[in-house]
């Protein structure tokens, strides 16, 4: 077996004019017998089965991508001018971003079909996504893109768009991952509306707020003037009966929302409301 460099194109020679994500590497195999007396025929299946999906998964079991139909040639190629690739992408559109999952959207536009996306950081390749569908121009979404904790601070990340030609193009943008030193849940409350409500004893309200954050939300509490009442757990939408046991004493009274993200990031909102007697 031997180590080689192809042109993907047609698993030709690798030229000046062949483009970086063109060229694959892989092992020939050489089966010709090393003695003079043999049968010629033996050749028939033994090349059959190398070339098989079987013999190729027994090889590149061994070694790893087996080169079945190398071609001692130059593959014919456009010329980097009829393939014009052009990328964009939003991960630069925020100042900081939150480790973990982020919802991240590449757009690319080509002469030729794109066969995948390349993620880079610092220049180093992290992760690929295969394109399918034969598409010249499109948009690559992800609503949980993965950044884990070696994200942490500011790296340059290149986002590469490659067509079936093996040329490219790229955008860079340099992002900061982690989070501000000011930035906690925002507490939306939708019922009441103006953050106070007058019920009399035998009635109850629904309370209802949302929760948002650059990050995962892990806990919510409702306290009732002052003191822990009701544990929501993690979330962002939330519909809360208040006084639905009719128990709430006469009087004013404060619930008080408590919201926490993955970076213990905390606020609280206070919502007044009054009993009546009737």
């Amino acid at each position: 077996m031997k180590e080689v460099e192809v042109d993907s194109l047609c698993n030709g020679k690798v030229t000046d004019a062949t483009p970086p994500d063109a060229v694959k590497r892989g092992y020939l195999i050489n089966i010709n017998p090393i003695i003079d007396a043999y049968d010629p025929d033996w050749l028939v299946p033994i090349k059959s089965w190398v070339r098989s999906e079987a013999g190729t998964a027994y090889f590149a079991e061994a070694k790893g991508t087996i080169i079945t139909d190398y071609k001692d040639e130059v593959c014919e190629r456009p010329g980097v001018s009829a393939s014009k690739i052009l990328v964009s992408t939003n991960l630069g559109d925020v100042q900081v971003r939150p480790l973990g999952a982020n919802a991240i959207e590449v757009n690319y536009e080509s002469d030729n079909p794109i066969v995948k996306l390349k993620f880079e950081r610092d220049g180093e390749l992290f992760k690929e996504i295969a394109i399918e569908g034969e598409k010249t121009a499109g948009t690559y979404r992800n609503a949980a893109f993965d950044f884990n904790d070696s994200f942490n601070g500011e790296h340059t990340l290149g986002v590469i768009a490659v067509d079936k030609y093996g040329y490219s193009g790229r955008t860079s943008v340099t992002v900061r991952f982690g989070r501000g030193n000011n930035e906690t849940p925002v507490i939306s409350v939708s019922n009441p509306a103006d953050g106070s409500v007058k019920i009399y004893a035998d009635q109850y309200f629904n309370l209802r707020f949302e929760v948002s954050d650059a990050t995962e939300i892990v806990a919510n509490n409702l306290l009732l003037d002052g003191k822990l009442w009701k544990i929501l757990g993690g979330g962002n939408s939330f519909a809360i009966a208040i006084n639905e046991e009719k128990n709430f004493t006469v009087g004013p009274h404060v619930l008080t929302i408590e919201s926490t993200d993955s970076y213990r990031g905390k606020t609280k909102k206070d919502i007044e409301f009054e009993v009546l007697a009737k």
